[in-house]
């Protein structure tokens, strides 16, 4: 978009070197797993905690995962769907539990992303743990190697 004086605006949407990223770029969803077998399906969880507070600064937009006891791969990323506007994805950090016991991961979304959503109208969809999802693959699936 051209502005008086010459001043070229870029789109948030735009993915140049030089400029910023807007939320749907910096929060882009990557590949989740390598190409599964038909008969190996990721287990999806949904958080016991969603915590939105961008006002706060970082690190106050996050929902947290009970994690199972043992015998799973974690997905280095988790997914929170908003309907029309599509998939927005984050990083996770884990904190295995004791022997037998449950662990948790953090589900880190971007400060950024978060306001953006929330001037878009979506804070009450960002606050729904059924738009939040995690992926955890058994390690006991049986994925023979071609």
């Amino acid at each position: 978009m051209l502005l008086g004086g010459g001043l070229f605006l870029l789109s948030e949407e735009l993915d140049l070197p030089d400029a910023p990223r807007g939320p749907r770029v910096a929060s882009a969803c990557t590949q989740s797993w390598p190409q599964l077998p038909n008969n190996i399906t990721p287990q999806s969880l949904k958080p016991t905690k969603v915590v939105i507070q961008p006002w706060r600064g970082r690190h106050h937009v996050y929902a947290e995962f009970a994690l199972p006891p043992s015998g799973y791969l974690v997905n280095h990323q988790f997914r929170v769907n908003l309907d029309n506007l599509g998939d927005f994805c984050g990083g996770i950090s884990a904190r295995p539990g004791q022997p037998g016991q449950p662990g948790v991961a953090i589900a880190h979304f971007r400060t950024r992303t978060a306001l953006w959503l929330i001037a878009q109208g979506k804070l009450n969809a960002l606050n729904q743990p059924e738009n939040w999802q995690l992926e955890v693959l058994p390690l006991n699936s049986q994925i023979s190697n071609p």
